[in-house]
């Protein structure tokens, strides 16, 4: 616990060095790394955070730490997987290229997307993605490309066919729109390449990068934030606002929307943000949440802030937090027991005042 910032890049070297569950390393290791708060302080270091960044920290403080804090990166076993071909990243970032593509190509044309006249041109840019990553990177077999294949571009089909049916919610003003952060896609009317300034108040002001999927204009001055999810939907994980501070990107997005469109909006304000999983994995659920006041927002990420400002980098105490984490060698033994064995520990304070935020 009693780390200095000078011995932050030999705790990392140690880290990789070791690797196992039952390091030693980590065997005195109280989850307070004070000088690593400092240095990672959301509102005081010039970098940028991302959204994402910042739910990572709220999901586990821990893994936060060995990402941002020691530069820490998962380990490679080397060894592929036979009966997969597209990475859940990989996959989920050509469906939304395309999807934006689409969307393009239709507000270029001011018209609404139309079966007939795209869905086999979005099919052919789909089947022109998959032949470039089969180049760049083989399946391992033929039945293995012919089975993701097929789902790839059934999950096109499912898209254009509910951007043609059912009830429309505004008129698409913004796709793929970027700020704080480079692309390689066309460049939006509301794109910027400085990071957002966020400003709430009391000490609480930081900068922030992303790319928002999709703003939608509901009338002459609200709007609403998309964020496609191309993976399954759980609904128990999905109630609530905050949910402890590990969903964050609605209202984030919905800040910073708001001052990219107020370019060309005197006063735009948005109503809320939707998280739409468009895959077949995901039945095409929305999960919609109205614009939470500022007073909300604020009191979650003050908390969030306190969390890391604090360098209270604690292990995860609930275990979903580590289904898809690829850290576990860095955790030594029995993770949860020790997390919820110091959870009274009065320092934990903003930790627990973080969680209960719904």
């Amino acid at each position: 616990s009693d780390v200095c910032s000078s011995d932050l890049p030999a705790l990392a070297d140690g880290i990789r060095a070791e690797g196992k569950r039952d390091s030693p390393l980590f065997t005195g290791y109280d989850g307070f790394v004070p000088a690593a708060g400092i240095m990672l302080d959301p509102c005081t270091r010039e970098q940028a955070v991302s959204a994402t960044q910042l739910e990572g920290a709220a999901e586990c403080p821990f893994r936060y730490f060995l990402q941002r804090g020691l530069g820490i990166d998962a380990i490679d076993d080397g060894e592929r997987e036979h009966d997969a071909w597209l990475d859940p990243l990989t996959r989920g970032s050509e469906l939304h290229d395309l999807y934006a593509r689409l969307l393009r190509r239709c507000r270029d044309e001011r018209r609404c997307p139309n079966i007939a006249s795209d869905l086999e041109w979005f099919l052919t840019q789909g089947r022109e993605a998959l032949d470039r990553l089969r180049k760049d990177m083989p399946p391992p077999s033929d039945e293995v490309l012919d089975r993701e294949h097929r789902e790839f571009l059934s999950d096109l089909k499912l898209f254009v066919e509910a951007e043609c049916e059912g009830e429309k919610a505004g008129t698409t003003v913004g796709l793929e729109v970027s700020f704080g952060k480079g692309g390689d896609g066309p460049a939006e009317p509301l794109d910027q390449a400085e990071p957002i300034v966020i400003e709430l108040g009391n000490g609480l002001s930081f900068r922030l990068r992303g790319r928002i999927d999709r703003i939608n204009q509901l009338d002459s001055c609200s709007f609403q934030i998309v964020d496609y999810k191309t993976g399954g939907y759980f609904e128990p994980d999905w109630k609530g606002v905050f949910a402890g501070g590990r969903r964050l990107q609605h209202a984030l997005y919905g800040l910073a929307a708001a001052e990219l469109l107020r370019r060309q909006h005197k006063s735009p304000t948005i109503k809320g943000g939707e998280y739409y999983f468009s895959a077949a994995k995901g039945c095409q659920e929305r999960v919609s949440i109205a614009k939470p006041s500022t007073a909300a927002v604020t009191a979650v990420l003050s908390d969030l802030r306190q969390v890391i400002a604090s360098g209270l980098f604690v292990h995860a105490s609930d275990e979903s937090a580590c289904k898809w984490c690829e850290f576990g060698a860095a955790c030594g033994a029995n993770p949860f027991e020790r997390a919820s064995a110091k959870v009274a520990d009065p320092k934990l304070e903003p930790y627990r005042k973080l969680v209960a935020h719904e």
